[in-house]
């Protein structure tokens, strides 16, 4: 597994973790348990700054089975 995070994503954010938490987790899960081989990544980049506040953008990305068109 491997995390990169963006040259200007802030060290310390706040945001809500009640729901932010829940959402990675099952990402990440779902992205190892399917992933037998490979690799799993969790990305997050800066998207736009202004003051005080970022917007933060996260991506999962994994080398597993995947989904075809119809599921």
């Amino acid at each position: 597994m491997s995390l990169e995070i963006g040259p200007h994503v802030p060290r310390h954010v706040a945001g809500d973790p009640t729901r932010l938490r829940p959402i990675l987790t099952n990402l990440v899960s779902n992205a190892l348990k399917f992933t037998a081989k490979g690799s799993v990544g969790l990305r997050l980049s800066s998207l736009v700054s202004v003051g005080d506040r970022s917007s933060i953008e996260s991506a999962v990305s994994d080398t597993g089975i995947g989904m075809t068109l119809e599921q």
